[in-house]
């Protein structure tokens, strides 16, 4: 890409304790976070259409102040933020998840002499082998299909565009740091407000070995799993820092998307190599969740955090496994959704939300 500019974000970082915006409501500050995990991303798009459908049809981004989301997490934000609701998301992510995560991924544009002759020639067995040798060799899915996703949720909106305060973390691929990018809802957060949001989805959703790192004229991202794919504690820790509010103060409903924790072997807990931690990944986001959740319980208190994620028999689906996520999720989401309800609408679903002053963008003057 020609005439870049990149940003080391770390530089530009406040030196000094922020003065803090006032919050004013009498009502506790509500937060909306979102865990990533493509396309297990059905289960809290279902979760929140159920929520949506309880309330009447009410677009559930107008219960917010603040959406947090990684990965798909940042998708399904940016998507709320963008004035969708919950149910359209939801109906996107059923109707066009299968061609973000398509089964046959040997193309003829990465290998052009065999490419053609595997695609026509080859199944079963060989197929599956050709595939593998893919997936070695390559990052296992064209993100064209997530761009174009993308495109159809937000058009070309900015983040200054957005209903309500978003936190939405990535990773700086070239300048080895992280890059959480945020509405201006604080005079401090200049930097963000004018990217767009498909650039921003795309960056906190490319995920290493599934999809390419997202490059612009300001970054080479990679996905915000790779810092949080529970961001609850980054959202939480930027309206503490940055909004005059008590920590007692602020409610949290937080989705995760199914967590997978493979068993510890002996060998693994004797000291083994790369062969047997081959899955160290899906330990270092469960616990990665486990802990964020544990401080946010310290920091709010355990009453004020609502957590729901899939039942356990629907943890172990692959991000990239639509037939099963589109089979089992729903259904899962509806009803914890409908169990959930009576405790929730107490306490996010009373009365809508006045958004966030933004000091830049298109709700700076109001």
């Amino acid at each position: 890409m020609n005439n870049r500019n990149p940003i080391v974000r770390s530089q530009l970082s406040a030196k000094v304790p922020p003065e803090k915006v006032s919050f004013n409501s009498s009502r506790p500050l509500r937060i909306l976070s979102l865990d990533g995990g493509g396309i297990k991303g059905i289960f809290s798009t279902s979760y929140l259409a159920e929520i949506e459908k309880l309330l009447g049809g009410a677009n559930l981004g107008d219960y917010f102040d603040l959406i947090a989301g990684t990965s798909t997490g940042g998708i399904i934000a940016l998507g709320l933020a963008k004035n969708l609701s919950a149910s359209q998301i939801n109906e996107l992510y059923l109707t066009k998840g299968q061609s973000l995560f398509p089964t046959d991924r040997w193309t003829a544009k990465k290998l052009k002499y065999v490419g053609d002759f595997v695609h026509r020639k080859l199944d079963g067995r060989l197929h599956e082998t050709a595939m593998f040798a893919h997936d070695v060799f390559y990052s296992k899915y064209d993100n064209e299909p997530l761009k174009e996703l993308l495109t159809e949720i937000v058009d070309d909106a900015v983040l200054g565009d957005a209903k309500m305060a978003l936190c939405i973390p990535s990773v700086n691929a070239e300048m080895h740091e992280p890059a959480i990018f945020k509405t201006p809802h604080h005079p401090d957060f200049k930097m963000d407000w004018k990217k767009t949001m498909v650039e921003i989805g795309m960056g906190t959703s490319a995920a290493p070995t599934y999809f390419k790192p997202s490059e612009d004229d300001n970054y080479q991202l990679l996905d915000g799993a790779l810092i949080g794919n529970n961001p609850i504690m980054m959202a939480v820790i930027d309206m503490v820092s940055r909004v005059d509010i008590m920590p007692n103060n602020i409610r949290v409903l937080s989705l995760g998307t199914g967590a997978k924790l493979p068993p510890l072997t002996r060998r693994q807990v004797e000291g083994a190599g790369l062969l047997a931690w081959k899955e160290a990944v899906d330990h270092f986001n469960y616990y990665q969740s486990k802990n964020a959740l544990g401080q946010t319980a310290l920091l709010i208190g355990p009453q004020n955090m609502h957590r729901a994620e899939p039942l356990p028999e629907n943890c172990g689906i692959d991000l990239g496994d639509y037939s099963s996520a589109s089979t089992r999720l729903p259904q899962d989401g509806q009803t914890q959704a409908k169990n959930h309800f009576e405790v929730l609408r107490g306490v996010f679903f009373q009365d809508t939300v006045t958004p966030m002053k933004f000091y830049y963008g298109n709700r700076s003057t109001d």
